[in-house]
């Protein structure tokens, strides 16, 4: 296989950044942003979180969210809508008939601030 000079070098770069991040100081984030996130939506009637680390793919603490369909009348594909069409667009992972996950280990530092409001919101 050829492989050019332009494409080790980007994978040299990624490897040293990779090797150099603090990855602790990483896990801590990821936790006050899943923290954040799941503060927001607990209050909500008929809400119930936990906070898992997948052991296979993306291990990063995920926030499992589930619903009473009684309480909170949208299924995990009209919330998941709800999202998507709302400013900002927002994805959300492994939808269920009242249940989503959600990871914090793509945003953006304040990010999950914009989640957390949103999926209250939608929730409420």
């Amino acid at each position: 296989m050829k492989v050019n000079k332009e494409e080790i070098l980007g994978m040299y770069m990624a490897l040293e950044s990779f090797i150099h991040r603090d990855h602790e100081k990483e896990w801590k984030v990821w936790e006050a942003a899943i923290a954040h996130i799941e503060n927001a939506v607990k209050p909500v009637d008929g809400v119930t979180t936990s906070i898992l680390v997948p052991t296979l793919g993306n291990v990063t603490p995920t926030l499992h969210m589930s619903w009473d369909i009684n309480k909170v009348k949208l299924s995990g594909k009209d919330l998941q809508e709800r999202l998507r069409k709302g400013d900002p667009s927002i994805e959300v992972a492994d939808v269920r008939d009242s249940s989503i996950i959600v990871t914090a280990w793509m945003l953006k530092p304040g990010q999950e601030k914009i989640v957390a409001a949103r999926l209250r919101e939608v929730l409420s």
